[in-house]
């Protein structure tokens, strides 16, 4: 009776782990000077936020305001090396 059960315990689990796994997100690096990555540290430090997320708010406001049309084709993933 308690492998019964313990074997309805581990199938949930497998279950449950397998609906729960996420794909991780893909990063790259980025290779910035010294001076400007302790400015960098420092404002993701102070507005406390993800480095990772701060760059991408970076670019996206970058873009908003100097390549809006660049920005649109990213957003409907027309750009080059985006995965269609």
């Amino acid at each position: 009776m308690a492998n019964e059960e313990m074997m309805k315990y581990l199938n949930a689990e497998s279950r449950n782990s397998d609906i729960n796994k996420q794909k991780k997100p893909e990063y790259t690096t980025i290779k910035i000077n010294k001076d400007y990555k302790i400015l960098f540290n420092e404002i993701a430090y102070q507005r406390r936020i993800m480095k990772n997320d701060l760059i991408e708010q970076i670019i996206m406001e970058w873009c908003e305001d100097n390549e809006s049309g660049l920005l649109e084709k990213f957003k409907a993933k027309e750009l080059p090396e985006q995965k269609k």
